[in-house]
């Protein structure tokens, strides 16, 4: 059976993930892979750019009773003023929040620059998932 990306890149991701590591969620959107690296984790820093996306993480992430995922309103590239500790993974999901303002969205040269933030604060041996369509 042929995996979905987005669960093949999950599954990559879960071998790493374990209660004492942490993760980031560079682009949160409906927060499905804030509420999945949240479930892994003992604590996840979910970013996004657009109000809506921290809303309906919010929503979710309440209704499965996941308390330990830090929401920030805030462009991924400046994901150092607020993770200062080693991750485990990392995921980045390059598309758009269907509904939302398609003006507002990451750009390449800042998601290229929190890639290289990211990878200097990734423990060896830990994992960074992109998600390009």
């Amino acid at each position: 059976m042929i995996k979905r990306p987005l669960q093949a890149s999950h599954d990559f991701l879960a071998e790493v993930l374990d209660k004492d590591s942490l993760a980031l969620d560079a682009t949160m959107g409906k927060g499905n892979d804030t509420a999945f690296l949240a479930k892994l984790a003992k604590k996840v820093y979910a970013f996004d750019v657009q109000e809506q996306a921290l809303t309906k993480t919010k929503e979710r992430l309440e209704r499965e009773d996941l308390i330990n995922a830090q929401l920030i309103l805030d462009g991924h590239e400046h994901l150092d003023k607020y993770v200062t500790e080693a991750l485990r993974a990392a995921i980045f999901n390059l598309g758009y929040l269907p509904t939302a303002d398609k003006s507002l969205i990451t750009q390449p040269n800042t998601t290229l620059e929190a890639l290289r933030k990211v990878l200097e604060l990734l423990e060896v041996g830990g994992r960074l998932s992109i998600m390009v369509y």
